[in-house]
């Protein structure tokens, strides 16, 4: 099943490049900025970029990959994985809020930041890249608030699950040359404290 998902997000969807300031959080549209504006910025102001899936290619409308995936973020929807998800954790969780697929490429990165805000508490990764290696960059760092510093790779088949209220923040740093042409491929989701 990942393996369909895998192909899906990687040869069948499409995605739209996003520009993301820290400077621009606080407007009423978010933080979207062009590619130009973003590259302008101080290094310190890019908060991240990366592809956002928006659409399965015209080309495969209905592929038998694309309707794993789409099975696959129903069941991430259900009650009984929120009920997995706590009793996991051994925390209480409240509406799900899912998240999307995101793309990293060459040159993509995630600044620090912290998604406890709005009453979130549990987040998760799906990691969906067959065969990528440290050696391309895109590891998730999380700064625990006792100052303890965690560096976790982007295997596939696997899913991290963290606590957002135990956290400064969190990043992902940048996608190294070594890619070449491949893709950091994550599907995240957020559970709200009751």
């Amino acid at each position: 099943m990942v393996a369909r998902v895998a192909q899906f997000l990687d040869q069948e969807a499409s995605y739209e490049q996003v520009y993301y300031l820290y400077s621009k959080s606080e407007e009423l549209y978010g933080n979207l900025v062009s590619a130009e504006d973003w590259r302008a910025a101080d290094e310190s102001d890019r908060w991240y970029s990366h592809g956002l899936l928006i659409d399965p290619d015209p080309r495969f409308h209905l592929s038998p990959n694309l309707i794993t995936c789409m099975n696959l973020r129903r069941v991430l929807a259900t009650p009984a994985f929120k009920a997995y998800m706590s009793a996991v954790t051994g925390l209480p969780l409240g509406t799900f809020l899912p998240r999307t697929v995101h793309r990293m490429r060459l040159g993509d990165v995630v600044g620090p930041h912290n998604d406890s805000g709005q009453g979130t508490r549990l987040g998760f990764v799906m990691y969906l890249s067959p065969a990528w290696k440290a050696d391309y960059g895109g590891a998730l760092h999380i700064i625990g608030k006792n100052g303890v510093f965690f560096r976790i790779e982007a295997t596939f088949n696997s899913l991290l699950v963290f606590d957002l209220t135990m956290q400064e923040a969190h990043y992902i740093s940048d996608i190294r040359s070594t890619v070449g042409d491949r893709s950091r491929l994550t599907l995240t989701g957020l559970f709200r404290d009751p």
